[in-house]
């Protein structure tokens, strides 16, 4: 029923032509142009069913992105999964993490010495940010990077979670890679709290090629 579902979407989806190829994975990027659309359900459908044919029709494009589960394994329990994808196929972050503290930055229990710093990389539908010289708690259980996407609007959002805080400041590197995203110029814009200045906003055009 659920390949048939599949199969039903398919004759409804829409190739691109000429599109770049990108070497890195993306879930549900099937013919790798670096999009999750309509376009990659017949390559999905072929990797569950006939990975060896799959594999000679798409070289260079790697059957894992069908892992949509990310358990490992490419098979029926990525069906549902790779539906929802494509329903919900708007920008979003694929991957964020920081450095852990940076003491040669400033030290434990310092502030940075050099001022915050947004920097974009962008890439085949895709953009990795990196925010330089972070300050947060030295304990934090982790520090979240969110994407809301309002027309061509990216609004980044950087968050320390923290339970159980330490009496220190620390200087991190926070990066996070957003992909799914159309050509085109976007407005990017990274908020976060800065414990010495409170509130702070970057605001950056980015062109997507």
């Amino acid at each position: 029923m659920l390949i048939a579902t599949l199969a039903v979407l398919a004759g409804l989806g829409i190739a691109r032509a000429g599109a770049d190829r990108l070497p890195a994975r993306l879930a549900g990027d099937m013919n790798c142009d670096g999009l999750v659309n309509f376009a990659d359900i017949n390559p999905f459908v072929l990797a569950l069913t006939n990975p060896a044919q799959y594999q000679i029709k798409h070289p260079g494009c790697p059957i894992e992105n069908a892992d949509i589960n990310r358990d490992g394994l490419v098979g029926f329990a990525d069906i549902n999964p790779f539906v929802a994808w494509l329903v919900n196929s708007a920008p979003y972050v694929d991957e964020y993490w920081d450095s852990g503290c940076l003491p040669e930055r400033g030290g434990q229990g310092m502030a940075c010495e050099e001022d915050d710093q947004i920097t974009y990389t962008v890439g085949s539908h895709m953009v990795h940010v990196l925010h330089s010289n972070a300050e947060y708690n030295c304990c934090p259980d982790d520090i979240v990077i969110s994407l809301t996407v309002e027309g061509n609007v990216l609004h980044f959002a950087e968050e320390e979670v923290l339970s159980t805080p330490c009496f220190c400041i620390c200087c991190y590197d926070v990066e996070a890679t957003v992909v799914n995203l159309p050509s085109g110029t976007y407005v990017a814009e990274f908020c976060w709290y800065d414990y010495g200045f409170g509130d702070r906003c970057d605001v950056q055009e980015i062109v997507i090629p």
